[in-house]
C-alpha cells in the first residue's frame, strides 16, 4: 500500500490524499491488467507448442510497458472514484492546441499510424480517413488539440472553422491503443472540447456502434440525422449546449428513462441488447414525423445490465435547424469520423 500510494503522489500530485479505498482499487486494476497480460502471454506459447512458456515472460512485460500499465490503470481508477485532477496535474502530461502547419512530419506520420491501428477492422474507411486528415493538415485555420505522455502522443483531435461564425468541425479524434479504456481521451476532450462547446457550437460524424458514441450524446452532442461512409453507419451529431436545456429528454434521470416517465409523448426509448447492437439500423435517426424530426438526444450503455438505451425526441424542423444555424453535413469537404475513445 505504501509503494502504491508514494506511485500515486509521484505521478497525480503529493497534496491530494489517496485513502485505503483508493489504494486498494488501484492495486486491484495493476495486478488485474498484470495478470491478464501473462495470461495472455503463457496461452500464447502453449498454443505455439512452447513446454517452458514463462521462460520469457521478462521481456514480454518489458515490451508491452509496465509503466504503462500501472498509469492506465491508476488514472482510471481516479477518475472512477471522484479524485479531482486535471491533466496539468499530471507528471509527463502536457495538452497542447497548434495549428495544423505547425505539426511536425513525424508527428503526422505517428497520427497516420492511430488510424491504421484504431480502423483496423474497416480498412476502406482507414485510408478515407487518413486522405480526409492529410487534406485538413494543409487548411491554415484548423487547429490540433494534442495529448503527451513524456512527449508521445497519446491523444489528439481536430477543429476547423465550419463556415459560420461560432461554428467548428470536430474530427479526428484518436488515442493510442495502448492507452485506451484509461479515460485520458475523456478528460482531453472534458477539459479542452467541453470548454470551447461552451460559447461555440460543434459538428461532427461518429460511428453508432461504439462506444464512443454514447459518450459524445451523453456528453451534450444529440445526433439529427444518419448515413453511411465507407464500411460504416455513421450519424450527424451536433451540439448546442445553449439550447440543450430546450430538450426534455435531456433532463431524464436513469430512473425515468427505465420507468417511461415521459413528460410527453414526443420522448421514445429503445431498449436494445448491447450484443445486439451491430445488427441495429439508426434509420430512426433523423426520420420525418409531419413537421417534426426525431432526434437521438440520450445514449446509455449499460455494462452491467448488458443493454443499451436509446433515447430520441420529436422537435419541430425549425428547431433543428436553428440549433445547427442551417449548417450542412454530409457532403462535407472535409467530412471525417471519430476514432476509438479511450
Amino acid at each position: 500500500a505504501t509503494s502504491v500510494t508514494e506511485y500515486l503522489k509521484g505521478e497525480f500530485g503529493r497534496n491530494k490524499e489517496y485513502g485505503p479505498e483508493v489504494i486498494e482499487e488501484v492495486t486491484d486494476k495493476m495486478l488485474r491488467a498484470g495478470r491478464a497480460i501473462l495470461e495472455k502471454f503463457v496461452a500464447d506459447k502453449i498454443s505455439e507448442g512452447e513446454d517452458r512458456p514463462l521462460q520469457n515472460v521478462g521481456k514480454e512485460l518489458e515490451k508491452t510497458r509496465v509503466d504503462i500499465i500501472s498509469f492506465t490503470s491508476a488514472f482510471k481508477t481516479l477518475k472512477e472514484t471522484g479524485i479531482e485532477f486535471s491533466l496539468s496535474d499530471v507528471k509527463d502530461l502536457e495538452i497542447s492546441t497548434v495549428n495544423s502547419s505547425d505539426i511536425s512530419d513525424k508527428d503526422i506520420k505517428f497520427m497516420e499510424k492511430l488510424y491504421s491501428l484504431n480502423y483496423i477492422r474497416y480498412p476502406k474507411l482507414a485510408d478515407y480517413l487518413v486522405n480526409k486528415f492529410n487534406e485538413a493538415m494543409h487548411d491554415p485555420a484548423s487547429t490540433v488539440s494534442i495529448l503527451r505522455r513524456n512527449g508521445e502522443i497519446v491523444a489528439f483531435y481536430r477543429l476547423e472553422p465550419n463556415g459560420q461564425e461560432n461554428s467548428f468541425y470536430f474530427g479526428s479524434f484518436n488515442v493510442d491503443p495502448t492507452y485506451q479504456g484509461s479515460s485520458l481521451g475523456e478528460t482531453l476532450m472534458q477539459e479542452s472540447l467541453d470548454v470551447k462547446a461552451k460559447d461555440n457550437i460543434i459538428f461532427a460524424e461518429c460511428n453508432p456502434k461504439v462506444a464512443v458514441s454514447a459518450n459524445y450524446i451523453e456528453r451534450g452532442f444529440i445526433a439529427v440525422n444518419s448515413g453511411h461512409i465507407e464500411e460504416i453507419d455513421i450519424l450527424n451529431i451536433v451540439r448546442n449546449d445553449k439550447m440543450n436545456t430546450k430538450l426534455a429528454s435531456r433532463a431524464l434521470s436513469m430512473n425515468d428513462i427505465l420507468d417511461g416517465r415521459f413528460p410527453n409523448d414526443k420522448i421514445n426509448v429503445r431498449t436494445i441488447p448491447i450484443n445486439n447492437l451491430s445488427d441495429l439500423s439508426f434509420d430512426f435517426v433523423g426520420s420525418k414525423h409531419g413537421v417534426q424530426t426525431e432526434v437521438l438526444t440520450r445514449y446509455i450503455r449499460d455494462k452491467k445490465a448488458g443493454f443499451i438505451y436509446l433515447v430520441t425526441e420529436q422537435v419541430d424542423d425549425s428547431f433543428v435547424e436553428q440549433y445547427s444555424s442551417s449548417a450542412q453535413f454530409i457532403p462535407q469537404p472535409n467530412s471525417e469520423m471519430e476514432a476509438v475513445a479511450a
